[in-house]
């Protein structure tokens, strides 16, 4: 199983990796207003097939689950910001660790529990296990689309690959 990007598509998939030392994304908006902070220089991140990858920041995410009508708010804290990712990864340890939180898992899937609660619920396919919540983004972040050619022209010029590579990386 390889996380890395093959082409430049992420996906909103969670999964809940029990062999995850951190939680990981590759959504820079999903991280809480001011919790971010860039990693100078980046930190790099082993992947189970060997690859390595770079982690070019750090911050708190927030996600949401419901379960039996319940709405359920989780704090993923130190999540790392992989731009080379496709999917997130939920650290099962972390989860413990950061939240008391725990899992269960079966055949058929997972639950995440503080104490008795069930908070979280993952189904699994294909053997992993894909969590059943969602991402709360920041509040107040505006996200537009834009032309490569007007921001060429409106960034004194830069060369197109070199703005490609900001966008990836959040800084534009």
């Amino acid at each position: 199983f390889s996380s890395a990007k093959s082409a430049n598509i992420a996906v909103l998939v969670m999964i809940s990796d029990s062999g995850a030392s951190t939680h990981m994304t590759p959504f820079k908006e999903w991280f809480d207003a001011g919790s971010f902070k860039p990693l100078d220089p980046p930190r790099s991140v082993r992947l189970g097939d060997n690859k390595t990858v770079d982690a070019v920041g750090v911050g708190n995410v927030w996600i949401v689950s419901n379960h039996h009508g319940d709405q359920h708010r989780v704090l993923l804290k130190g999540v790392l910001f992989v731009p080379d990712f496709y999917i997130t990864l939920i650290s099962v340890h972390r989860l413990a660790r950061d939240s008391g939180l725990f899992s269960l898992f079966t055949d058929k899937g997972s639950r995440v529990l503080k104490g008795k609660r069930t908070v979280m619920t993952s189904t699994h396919r294909h053997g992993l296990y894909h969590l059943n919540a969602t991402p709360l983004s920041s509040a107040g972040e505006a996200h537009a689309a834009i032309d490569i050619n007007l921001l060429h022209r409106r960034m004194a010029h830069v060369h197109h690959t070199k703005l490609k590579k900001m966008v990836a990386k959040g800084q534009l």
